[in-house]
């Protein structure tokens, strides 16, 4: 994205992100496909990507049209974001048991959960810490403790 978001009420937007993400995609499918897939490069791009090898719920026989049923979608609304993990912002990642209220716990790789990244693995062991800072706050004996650095 070149410049700050338009207004929401600009919906050509959205479609003119999605064209440039597909341009610029298939630019780097033609440039660089091969050392991924080197039995998929063409004589025509012999870097790039037979698209004829695509998958197409419409069983197009040209290759680009089958490029062209690919599924493209820039994310550059606020609420299509990712959490970043930018460097020293760790010290704002709440732990599992620190939502400020007392019947309240929190999980997710948003969190922190030991790491300042987002991941399926920190999603789990959040979900484990969250856990575990329930059961301790209940006050139920008999688990296993998972995290030693969590205190509830």
């Amino acid at each position: 994205m070149r410049k700050p978001l338009p207004p929401f009420s600009d919906h050509q937007f959205q479609a003119g992100e999605n064209a440039r993400l597909k341009d610029a995609f298939e630019q780097w499918l033609q440039d660089n496909s091969a050392w991924f897939w080197p039995k998929g490069a063409t004589y025509l791009y012999p870097q790039g990507l037979n698209f004829q090898l695509l998958a197409d719920p419409n069983n197009s026989a040209d290759g680009y049209d089958r490029f062209l049923s690919q599924f493209f979608r820039a994310n550059v609304r606020p609420t299509d974001h990712y959490t970043l993990s930018v460097p020293n912002s760790a010290l704002y990642r709440l732990k599992a048991d620190a939502s400020g209220f007392a019947n309240l716990f929190l999980c997710g790789d948003w969190i922190d959960f030991g790491g300042n990244v987002g991941y399926i693995d920190g999603t789990i062991q959040s979900g484990q810490q969250a856990a575990q800072a329930l059961r301790t706050k209940m006050n139920l004996g008999g688990h296993k403790e998972i995290w030693s650095a969590l205190k509830a």
